[in-house]
């Protein structure tokens, strides 16, 4: 399944039905919350870094359904808020920031771990020239080796993002990702 040129994606360790119950007061007051059956999901363009209608998509995939994937038309994937539910509810989760060509906008690969006692931050941009940044403890599945490769934007990039991803139980390539395991909500700006 081809990708979209930038996408942002945040994936939670918390089956749909209860991390909506335990959020649900915490979106309520900004978000209008619907829910909706929609069989294949609709991508966002995630170009436009201050869309006029906000929107934020949860819903969990076919073939992991323990899980809950968070998905927005905001540049970052809207990470604070992740980073707000996962310190208030004490959800873990995993953030990946991926430019999926040389036509996007922003040259920038990230993958992220939260959890109530570890954090890990891996970096990759452009801006202008390439950086590479690690911190925290190194996750299992982590091929430490790329980091210590000296063309910076071959440590970590949308390849090794993919790999971790699937390391951590989600593919995203695969079509069964992009398709609800049951309702979908979404949520706009009120």
């Amino acid at each position: 399944m081809k990708l979209p040129t930038y996408l942002s994606l945040v994936f939670f360790n918390s089956k749909l039905n209860k991390f909506i119950n335990m959020t649900k007061n915490s979106l309520i007051n900004d978000y209008k919350i619907l829910c909706q059956e929609i069989n294949n999901l609709y991508l966002f363009q995630t170009q436009e870094i201050n869309p006029m209608q906000e929107k934020i998509i949860f819903y969990s995939p076919t073939y992991n359904p323990q899980t809950t994937i968070m998905y927005t038309n905001i540049a970052d994937g809207h990470l604070q808020l992740a980073r707000h539910f996962q310190k208030k509810y004490n959800i873990c989760f995993y953030y990946m920031l991926i430019s999926n060509n040389d036509d996007s906008f922003l040259d920038a690969f990230h993958f992220f771990y939260y959890s109530d006692i570890y954090i890990r931050h891996i970096l990759c941009y452009q801006d202008p020239r390439w950086t590479f940044y690690e911190d925290g403890t190194p996750l299992p599945f982590e091929d430490l080796e790329r980091y210590k490769l000296r063309i910076k934007k071959q440590r970590l990039n949308k390849e090794v993002i993919l790999h971790y991803l699937r390391c951590a139980g989600w593919d995203i390539e695969d079509e069964n990702f992009w398709k609800p395991a049951g309702p979908v909500y979404l949520c706009e700006r009120k």
